[in-house]
């Protein structure tokens, strides 16, 4: 190790210099500023090693990010150079990590919440492999677990471009962003603010995991990304439920796309923020260590040293004073933007390195227009970096180091907790069953339930089945959504490291934004190598209105880095509350109609399943067939207001559990009889309830008959095979039938294509241009809106009559209607 003896908090405060160390709350505040230079600060610790090798290591990285940046022109150098020595100084020094495993899941987490400095990811693992290559070939991966030197020919570039180099070297493609494609990573990263919360959650994961000897989440951001209040709310979270073993690495270059002077420092007004970094984040209750100079590779190395051994149980933020693209292209000029192909200005950022190790790069013209011409140089180039480790003692230094880091992971013996959470035993076959709900689910007639109810014990029998796999949180309405259930038989407290650990519960507060992203984070963590089964599931609700569009950005991350791990996904739920016209006294700023719009069918087949039973009975068929197909995300349908367990015999209604294909006929009909009276589309508790109530015993002692079809689920049913289709919906029903939902006309279109079909569907918007009223007791809310009882039956009488005119008259009802 580099550090032999690390000062603690009170070596430092007992020096008794002024404002080095201050106590705010349970947590720290410790300012490098006044202790460096300091005698008995200085002799408080011991070097290792020579600083130079990781110096020297440093200056290979970021001549590497240049070269990348040069033969590509993409990239953003400039926050990738300013982070490299942190992120060197943390995987030699202080992480415990295996890079003969990147996946192996008791090692601590690399997360680069700043992914945009995806280039200085690539090129520090790049180099480092390349030192394991020539020191250490044992402690190598699988070529696809690793990031090699002829992977960067990927770099931005996708699958299908398929130049000549990266098509001989199976070079993988690297995304301007990292996923979990790239070797340690496991979230996806990218979108400003997200990636911070979403680490958070993964600490909370391994401590349940491992217990407190669980992995540390190095999290690594730049001043830019702590703008979003998501970052915020997620370090509320992390400190309210004291997770400790999380370090907030952050680069404050004060550089960000438009400015560079973002924060306020040294008492002068930032101009994106009037947050002073290295003292305000101590209001959420972290240590704050401030390193003045953030390129200082000792200052680097204790800042980190002291972050994993303080032992007041805080988590910890470093906050490195950087110059973002130091000698090369300073400030913001150089976040998404550096040298022009082969400038004179790129060759002399080249000049130092080539001088220290006594290795040109090729001086070649700017002619970018052949790129197999182009693609031979950027190789030509990375084999000087590859030749310079070859020829370097730098290359060696680091091989030990690595092997190091992985002698302190082997020894710290992380073991799995004996009664940790087991998502294998959801998915064990028979475990659960779609189409047998265990005897508390089975509903007694004539009874009044809660959706929210069934959803919160259903939760609830599924945690207690993988001994505690699902953490649930909310955006302060834990018993308004009724998610609290989900508790089980564990205890029904809220989940603290060191009060409350075996509790289910977390406390989101209104951080529908952040408590999303932390919840994805929860689902993202594996178990121990790599066991998909092993982790836990992520629970986050409140109303629909509010955590569909808030949770979006975190949802559409968390499917994306699904989607490259090679694995079956692991499930995020995002409960949608009250979801229906009703909210009770909240009113029409809290019903919500237009989520089902927002988020059905808007990822790839197979990602996301939304939710929308419209009977109890409903709920457990949909929710076990769901998670059993392990889609990536899962929105359930939550409403507000008790329903009454209908008699489906007494109705003519099919059982509840021929939902399970996502759309079913709920009642049948002869559609070519001489009294077919149509097809009604149904979707939506609230208008399938109303229907059911006052519409349909009507309809059945009419002359006609009608054929009903409830939609529960659409992504479902178009994962159910061809001829389930067929049956259920052919075309022919498409072309005739109407609809009444609950939701927006646009999910209409799917289901009903005739002109004629859309003039008679019903929706919430039918009247009044949409105004909705929704203070009141459910069936003056539908009333309002046109979708009460008596409004339904005059719709499907001129509807049925029409139908059935046509079905007597002789027409083909497809050519008909269409």
């Amino acid at each position: 190790m580099i550090i032999t003896r690390t000062p603690s908090v009170q070596d430092i405060d007992n020096l008794d210099i002024p404002n080095a160390v201050t106590n705010v709350k349970r947590s720290v505040v410790i300012d490098f500023s006044h202790l460096w230079g300091n005698d008995r600060f200085m002799r408080t610790f011991e070097t290792g090693i020579e600083w130079s090798h990781l110096e020297r290591l440093d200056l290979i990285c970021r001549i590497l990010v240049a070269v990348m940046y040069n033969h590509r022109q993409s990239g953003h150098p400039g926050g990738s150079m300013s982070m490299m020595p942190h992120f060197l100084t943390a995987i030699l020094n202080t992480m415990n990590i295996d890079f003969s495993n990147p996946r192996r899941q008791d090692a601590d987490v690399i997360s680069l919440a700043a992914g945009h400095k995806a280039i200085g990811l690539y090129a520090a693992l790049a180099v480092l492999f390349e030192c394991l290559k020539l020191h250490k070939p044992g402690m190598l991966p699988e070529n696809e677990e690793m990031m090699r030197m002829e992977d960067l020919l990927g770099f931005r570039l996708s699958g299908s471009h398929g130049t000549p180099l990266m098509n001989e070297f199976g070079s993988a493609c690297l995304e301007g962003h990292p996923t979990p494609a790239t070797p340690f990573i496991r979230l996806a990263t990218g979108a400003s603010g997200i990636g911070d919360p979403a680490s958070f959650g993964i600490s909370l994961s391994a401590f349940d995991t491992y217990g407190e000897n669980c992995p540390w989440v190095h999290v690594f951001e730049g001043e830019g990304g702590i703008t979003p209040g998501r970052v915020f709310e997620g370090m509320e979270i992390v400190s309210s439920h004291d997770l400790c073993r999380v370090v907030l690495h952050i680069d404050w270059n004060q550089s960000t796309i438009d400015s560079d002077y973002a924060f306020r420092m040294d008492g002068i007004p930032g101009q994106y923020s009037q947050l002073d970094l290295q003292r305000d984040l101590s209001v959420f209750d972290w240590n704050v260590i401030y390193v003045p100079d953030g390129t200082d590779l000792v200052q680097i190395a204790l800042a980190q040293s002291l972050a994993v051994n303080m032992d007041n149980h805080r988590p910890t933020v470093i906050v490195y004073k950087t110059v973002k693209g130091k000698g090369y292209i300073e400030g913001r000029k150089s976040h998404g933007a550096g040298h022009k192909y082969n400038s004179p200005e790129f060759y002399t950022y080249l000049s130092d390195f080539e001088t220290l190790f006594g290795f040109s790069f090729a001086r070649n013209d700017t002619d970018r227009s052949d790129e197999v011409v182009v693609e031979k140089r950027y190789w030509n180039d990375l084999l000087i970096i590859r030749n310079v480790l070859n020829h370097s003692d730098v290359s060696l230094a680091a091989a030990n180091l690595l092997e190091a880091s992985q002698i302190r992971l082997d020894s710290s013996k992380r073991n799995r907790r004996d009664d940790a959470p087991d998502l294998r035993q959801l998915y064990i076959p028979g475990a659960v069953n779609p189409s047998q709900p265990p005897d508390q689910f089975v509903l007694e007639t004539g009874t009044e339930v809660t959706f929210r109810g069934l959803h919160g014990d259903i939760l609830g029998y599924l945690n207690d089945l993988t001994h505690g796999a699902f953490f649930v949180g909310s955006a302060d309405l834990l018993d308004s959504t009724n998610i609290r259930k989900a508790a089980g038989s564990y205890p029904n407290t809220i989940f603290n490291t060191i009060s409350s650990s075996l509790s289910r519960v977390l406390y989101m507060g209104i951080r529908e934004d952040g408590g999303s992203a932390f919840m994805s984070g929860v689902s993202s963590a594996f178990g121990p190598e790599g066991d998909q089964y092993l982790g836990h599931i992520g629970v986050i609700s409140s109303y629909s209105a509010f955590i569909v569009d808030m949770s979006g950005v975190a949802a559409r991350l968390y499917t994306i880095g699904q989607g490259v791990t090679g694995n079956e996904f692991k499930t995020l739920i995002i409960l949608c509350g009250h979801a229906s016209l009703v909210t009770g006294p909240d009113g029409d700023t809290h019903a919500e109609s237009q989520f089902l719009q927002k988020i059905q069918e808007c990822f790839p087949r197979g990602y996301s399943f939304v939710l929308t039973p419209g009977l109890p009975d409903e709920i457990w068929p949909l929710y076990i067939k769901s998670l059993l197909h392990r889609p990536a995300l899962l929105f359930p349908a939550v409403i507000r207001s008790s329903v009454p367990v209908l008699d489906r015999n007494n109705l003519g209604l099919n059982s509840a559990d021929n939902v399970i294909d996502g759309v079913y006929v709920l009642a049948d009909a002869d559609m070519g009889a001489s009294n077919y009276g149509g097809t009604i589309v149904l979707q939506g508790a609230g208008v399938l309830n109303t229907f059911l109530t006052y519409v349909w015993p009507e309809l059945r002692t009419s002359r006609l008959e009608y054929r009903l079809i409830y939609v529960g689920c659409a992504e479902l049913f178009d994962l159910a095979s061809q001829s389930v289709r067929q049956r259920i919906f052919p075309p022919e029903v498409a072309a005739h039938c109407m609809m009444i939902t609950d939701f927006t006309p646009m999910t209409t279109y799917r289901w009903v294509i005739s002109p004629f079909g859309r003039r008679m569907t019903m929706h919430p918007f039918q009247y009044r241009n949409g105004y909705i009223r929704a203070s009141d007791e459910p069936d003056n809310v539908y009333t309002e809106v046109g979708l009460d009882g008596p409004s339904m039956l005059l719709r499907v009488n001129d509807y049925g009559n029409f139908v059935n005119y046509v079905v007597n008259s002789g027409w083909d009802m497809m050519k008909f209607f269409n």
